[in-house]
């Protein structure tokens, strides 16, 4: 199998969907949202040409890009017969929810220390429930998880084309690197 290379413009592209994905899945909001998804489309829009006039190996790595990334965005925004039983969710919907909650914790309140009903600790009465602060470090996340969604549904339509690509260029050269035994018929 040949190396695989990757080009600096390449590199400099993925870096540039990467940063707009990564500040989406930050921010989540619709602009973001929007952005990230128009980014992805256009992506696989460009690969369609590489698609149609490569030839071998690196044919089989565009088809595997576009097919496994049009099918991840099918399955993640298809509207599925709205009046049936529509599919299972997708095994990246417990991933999407455990990354969220890494990202964007809920913030956390102390007590203010600065609230003068907090001292009242004399004779045993119960302390008198004083207004609240946030936490230091934590902050309020101004996003929406619906739009974080389809931010980082886009990254791994992506993503999943690249692994797409690998995988049909692996399977390619699997195809045409066993040797060909002759032919043993008899005359």
């Amino acid at each position: 199998m040949p190396r695989i290379r990757f080009t600096i413009s390449g590199l400099m592209g993925l870096i540039v969907v990467a940063a707009i994905g990564f500040a989406g899945i930050r921010e989540g909001t619709e602009i973001w949202a929007s952005l990230t998804f128009t980014v992805t489309v256009l992506s696989l829009l460009m690969a369609l040409p590489f698609l149609f006039y490569s030839r071998g190996q690196t044919r089989a790595g565009w088809v595997g890009f576009v097919l496994f990334s049009w099918v991840y965005l099918y399955f993640a925004f298809g509207n599925w017969w709205a009046d049936g039983p529509g599919l299972p969710p997708l095994p990246t919907k417990w991933l999407l929810s455990f990354v969220h909650d890494q990202i964007h914790a809920k913030p956390q309140y102390v007590p203010n220390p600065n609230f003068p009903g907090a001292q009242m600790l004399s004779y045993g009465l119960p302390t008198l429930p004083g207004p609240q602060i946030l936490k230091p470090g934590t902050t309020y996340w101004m996003g929406d998880e619906r739009h974080y969604r389809q931010v980082a549904h886009c990254l791994l339509a992506l993503a999943l084309g690249a692994f797409g690509a690998f995988w049909s260029r692996f399977v390619y050269s699997l195809q045409f690197s066993r040797p060909t035994l002759p032919d043993r018929t008899p005359p």
